[in-house]
């Protein structure tokens, strides 16, 4: 093997092979093996430039979405999300209406359970020149075992104590 064909092997690249079409504009720019870290690429604002995508871990559960742009000449910060979950976000078109989105998931907290066993809510957000604002909310189904549980249910059996006269 020539040295060549060794770095293009060593490197993913094959001189036979196409790279793979993304399915949407974001792009990941670097991905580290077992880092919280992740830094993409999108439109987000739709002035069709790419702007830069950083999110982490912050606190215990949650998750920190910074997004990046080039104004006046500087990157500056043109934004920030954050929700209660460590499930980070998503970037694409959801709903096919060829705007980017960014989908994330929350805690419930309107039904008064804890943190672990509150259901989550799936949230997709859009920029509107301005801010995110929230495009849709959908309250996801937890799993246990069997049964679906929706609206905060319990995963443990109900018990009724009955009185016998």
């Amino acid at each position: 093997m020539d040295n060549k064909a060794m770095a293009q092997r060593k490197h993913g690249s094959h001189p036979k092979r196409k790279p793979r079409k993304r399915k949407n504009d974001a792009t990941a720019l670097r991905s580290v093996a077992g880092s919280p870290f992740n830094v993409q690429y999108a439109d987000v604002n739709g002035d069709s430039k790419y702007e830069l995508l950083v999110q982490y871990p912050v606190g215990v559960h949650g998750s920190k979405l910074k997004v990046f742009g080039w104004r006046d000449g500087e990157l500056s910060e043109l934004a920030h999300l954050e929700v209660g979950t460590p499930v980070g976000f998503d970037f694409g078109d959801f709903d096919g209406d060829g705007r980017t989105e960014i989908r994330t998931e929350e805690a419930d907290w309107t039904v008064g359970l804890p943190y672990v066993s509150a259901p989550r809510v799936k949230l997709v957000l859009r920029w509107n020149g301005i801010c995110f604002e929230e495009v849709s909310r959908q309250r996801k189904a937890r799993t246990v075992g069997h049964e679906a549980l929706l609206d905060g249910g319990s995963p443990w059996p109900v018990l009724f104590a009955a009185t016998v006269d």
